[in-house]
């Protein structure tokens, strides 16, 4: 008789803790799915400052730039325009999907996972949509770019 008193108090304890566990769950969830990529960085190398490449490029060497949602940004010396979500002919397009980022090529173009993966490049052809990961090199007409930094907001 005492076993079984003793079962039927346990019993709404143990429910009781795997309900806190699944509302818990359900908030990191729903915290995922509001969050949005609003922005990330493009870093390249000032050809005007140094002829070195990979690795042997200063930082003090480097160009950040950050793509934000509805802009354009435009790397005069290189004559390439990117956006994010404001599409615009002749630009390297970049779309958000929620957490994800897209690009749509506008020419031949060429990506690779950095640090290296043993992989190589990717090419790529014109009208090709792309899933860009964090700390991906873009590589159009020999001129390199890697895409980092994405920034996100809850909404």
């Amino acid at each position: 008789m005492k076993k079984i008193l003793y079962i039927f108090i346990c019993l709404p304890l143990f429910f009781s803790c795997d309900n806190n566990k699944s509302n818990q769950d359900s908030v990191n969830v729903n915290e995922i799915i509001e969050k949005q990529l609003v922005g990330f960085s493009l870093t390249t190398k000032n050809t005007e400052l140094t002829s070195e490449s990979g690795t042997n490029v200063d930082i003090s060497n480097m160009i950040v730039a950050d793509v934000v949602k509805g802009s354009i940004i435009r790397f005069d010396y290189k004559n390439m325009d990117f956006t994010l979500d404001n599409t615009q002919e002749g630009a390297l397009n970049f779309y958000s999907n929620n957490l994800e980022l897209y690009c749509v090529a506008s020419s031949e173009i060429s990506t690779m996972s950095m640090p290296p993966n043993g992989m190589g490049p990717t090419n790529h052809f014109n009208g090709d949509t792309i899933v860009i990961k964090e700390m991906t090199l873009i590589t159009i007409d020999s001129v390199k770019f890697v895409v980092n930094n994405f920034q996100y907001k809850s909404e």
